[in-house]
């Protein structure tokens, strides 16, 4: 499977704090695990590192990160073995990973008690979403 998944936090192995970009690439976790993280609520990010609305997200990944009382940040790199496919209501509670579907990307996804609770789709969205973090 080429999909990576990459964690931002103590127990992982990286120090909450500010990162580059390319320091958060260092650790990976199975797609089937996203909704089965052991905290209660984090967030995942879905970007490319080729689309240019995930890399104009770079600072606020990073100031993301940095915030020491926030839940976790996972990082999912799209790949073609990613679940893409429409999705009428970004606020569906889905607490299976084989009916999470991407719509795209940029895309951060709320997870609470191993379930997706929010999907916010988009560079905009996810920016303004994180805007207290700058």
């Amino acid at each position: 499977m080429l999909l990576i998944v990459m964690a931002i936090n103590k127990d992982k192995g990286i120090e909450i704090g500010p990162h580059g970009y390319g320091e958060l690439t260092q650790l990976h976790i199975p797609w089937v695990d996203v909704l089965s993280q052991p905290e209660t609520r984090y967030e995942v990010l879905v970007y490319s590192p080729h689309c240019s609305y995930c890399l104009r997200l770079e600072g606020a990944v990073s100031n993301r990160a940095a915030a020491t009382n926030e839940e976790p940040l996972y990082l999912v790199e799209a790949t073609r073995e990613l679940p893409f496919g429409a999705v009428d209501d970004l606020t569906e509670c889905i607490c299976e990973t084989s009916r999470l579907k991407i719509p795209g990307y940029p895309l951060l996804i709320e997870i609470m008690s191993g379930c997706a609770t929010t999907r916010i789709l988009g560079y905009s969205a996810i920016a303004d979403h994180w805007a207290k973090y700058d």
